[in-house]
């Protein structure tokens, strides 16, 4: 590391203070609606490898106090209840027709996508869990700009 790299880290010991960052990166996102991007989709299993087989959703909150957060959506596979869930979700998300077998061929289509998402926790056997419910596609002229945004004065 040259010098000059290892003085300005030197200059940041005494202007910040890493120990006095709070981590939020993992935090659950609070019950609300929020306007989110499909980032990733895929199937895989539970627990490392070994659990029950799932269809994942990777979300991104793209406006809002909670932009760039991610919220994923976990759904099992191995019931009838929820491929039948799971089938009204892809069907949300552009994904109709399809067998199991190659159902992943058609995820490529649903990516980037802009849904509303409904974050909702509820209580089952004593134990919290965070329901995300997908409740549309949104057309891009549906989006909401941020208040910060809205508030200024735009140039145009």
């Amino acid at each position: 590391m040259s010098e000059e790299t290892q003085g300005y880290l030197d200059s940041l010991d005494e202007t910040h203070n890493p120990d006095s960052v709070n981590d939020d990166g993992f935090a659950r996102v609070p019950d609300n609606d929020y306007q989110v991007r499909l980032d990733k989709l895929y199937i895989s299993r539970a627990n490392k490898g070994e659990g029950r087989v799932q269809c994942v959703f990777e979300f991104e909150v793209i406006v809002g106090d909670h932009a760039f957060r991610k919220i994923n959506k976990y759904s099992g596979m191995d019931t009838a209840a929820g491929l039948d869930f799971l089938t009204r979700d892809l069907r949300k998300c552009g994904i109709d027709h399809f067998k199991w077998s190659n159902v992943e061929l058609q995820f490529p289509k649903a990516l980037d996508k802009l849904f509303l998402l409904n974050l909702k926790t509820k209580t089952k056997n004593d134990k919290q869990f965070q329901g995300v419910y997908i409740l549309k596609e949104l057309n891009r002229d549906e989006i909401m700009v941020s208040k910060t945004l809205a508030n200024e004065d735009v140039p145009f």
